[in-house]
Order: structure tokens, then sequence, then C-alpha cells
């Protein structure tokens, strides 16, 4: 989102990120920081990331939500026990649908 206009794509409307990070533990960074100011005010960016994450942490998915200044940010950290392994409960579930999707949806809209 942040380098779409020099690309030449369009301004995207949202971006969704989960467990951002740039590298894995003992690798390089693989993926260049990009300044998330530059993503524009009309882009709505959601971060999520978990709260026992071990392999990428919450450090990108914190700084993404401090930095993306002039966007239209949501971050929210994932409580371990809200994923089990992380695979996402089916929507068809009741309960799931009380305690993951619907705060999900929620944070979408």
């Amino acid at each position: 989102a942040a380098s779409a206009s020099a690309a030449g794509l369009p301004q995207p409307a949202s971006v969704f990120s989960v467990y951002p990070g740039r590298s894995l533990p003992g690798l390089p960074p693989r993926i260049p920081a990009v300044d998330a100011g530059r993503i524009p005010a009309a882009t709505r960016v959601v971060v999520l990331a978990g709260d026992d994450d071990e392999t990428v942490g919450t450090r990108v998915a914190r700084e993404i939500a401090r930095t993306a200044t002039r966007a239209r940010t949501t971050f929210r950290l994932v409580r371990a026990d809200a994923v089990d392994d992380h695979v996402a409960p089916l929507r068809a579930d009741p309960a799931a649908r009380r305690t993951f999707w619907a705060p999900l949806d929620a944070l979408l809209r």
C-alpha cells in the first residue's frame, strides 16, 4: 500500500496484515522495510499479531500500526487461545462466530 503509487498500481482500499514480519529467526531480512507513513489516508489498515508469536513476533505489526499515521489503522493483538494451531475456526460453528469471527468482522468494517 505504501509503495503502490511508485509501482504504478492503484491505491488499495484496504490492507489486512496478519502476523506481518520481514524475516524468520536466523535468516537475514528478505522483505525490505517500507515507510507505512506513506500509506494513503483513504486506505483502511487492519494489523493482527499473536501475543504468543515466537516466529515473527509483534514488532513489525506494532510498527505498522504506529507509523501508518495517515491511514485509518486498527491494531489487534490476538490471544494465543483465540486461534488453535493457526487455523481459523469454521464460520458455521456458532461459538466461533461469537468469539472469533464477529470481532474480526467488526474490525474490517
